[in-house]
């Protein structure tokens, strides 16, 4: 979740047929020491891979954690992806070199690593090392007087008028409560949908999240959309249902951090498939 937060992605699920590349990208080029970043190896081919390049080690950066290869097949084509946790602690400029696979290969990527957010001004005039300077030691305080005065203070007005007591917290919604008021916003998103499809796919999204975390209990908001695949796996959802809501997850990652533009009809399906997911969830019958 301000905390990953996310990713650079450069293809949709329903463009994948069209053009077939090898694509690496950053959520930041540009860090300080030891700071992390995500980098992205995404795939878009007519047939399915056979093999998938082995990122071990890159220069002058570490890899911290790497992600599960993945593929999604939309119509005639497929996607796989790979993210990987990555971090410097060498400062300076560096190039990813381009990562092959068959005839297909990845641009180089620009890293730049600094000390510090602010870069050092060479044009300052350097200062000299100051002599050690005496101090005159300072009178002797009396402040722990004054603390005694204050909590003696502090404690009579307590005695004499005692803080009110606390009223009763809001009894906490029904999980038919939540349910229905998920169902109600995606209604209305569908009726009143945004203009701009950054702003529809996140208000999408939130309202999804924000289901799991009241009714699941699943801390939704922290989470990227793999962490949150994972979660969303083990409860029960039938897999082509489960693969579905997993499309249109990322599809809202490319809508938001890509600037891809979908279509009407995509958008439609995109809150179809939130919808069906949360009766599936909550063991609705499918004509409610």
């Amino acid at each position: 979740m301000k905390n990953l937060i996310l990713f650079s992605l450069f293809l949709s699920l329903h463009c994948a047929g069209r053009a077939q590349t090898l694509t690496l990208a950053a959520d930041k080029q540009k860090i300080v020491i030891g700071e992390q970043f995500h980098l992205q190896l995404v795939g878009s081919f007519a047939k399915p891979a056979t093999v998938w390049p082995t990122v071990d080690s890159l220069a002058h950066l570490e890899i911290l954690e790497k992600g599960k290869v993945d593929t999604v097949r939309s119509g005639g084509s497929w996607t796989i992806s790979q993210t990987f946790l990555v971090t410097s602690w060498d400062s300076g400029q560096w190039l990813i070199p381009a990562i092959a696979l068959g005839k297909f290969k990845t641009r180089p990527l620009k890293i730049d690593v600094a000390f510090s957010p602010s870069p050092f001004d060479v044009n300052q005039p350097y200062h000299d090392v100051r002599e050690i300077i005496d101090v005159k030691k300072p009178p002797e305080s009396r402040w722990y007087w004054y603390l005694l005065f204050v909590v003696i203070l502090v404690a009579l007005l307590l005695l004499i008028f005692p803080p009110k007591r606390k009223k009763e917290a809001p009894a906490q919604p029904s999980g038919e409560d939540v349910f229905k008021d998920a169902v109600k916003k995606l209604q209305k998103l569908e009726q009143n949908a945004p203009a701009d499809n950054k702003v529809l796919y996140t208000q999408l999204v939130a309202i999804f999240r924000e289901y799991l975390h009241r009714r699941k209990n699943i801390q939704s908001f922290s989470k990227t959309t793999d962490d949150l695949a994972i979660q969303i796996s083990r409860l029960e959802i039938p897999e082509h249902q489960y693969r579905a809501l997993l499309n249109t997850l990322r599809l809202s990652d490319l809508v938001k951090f890509a600037r891809f533009q979908p279509t009407q009809e995509d958008n439609k399906v995109s809150i179809e498939t939130i919808k069906e997911t949360i009766i599936t969830i909550e063991g609705v019958p499918h004509a409610v």
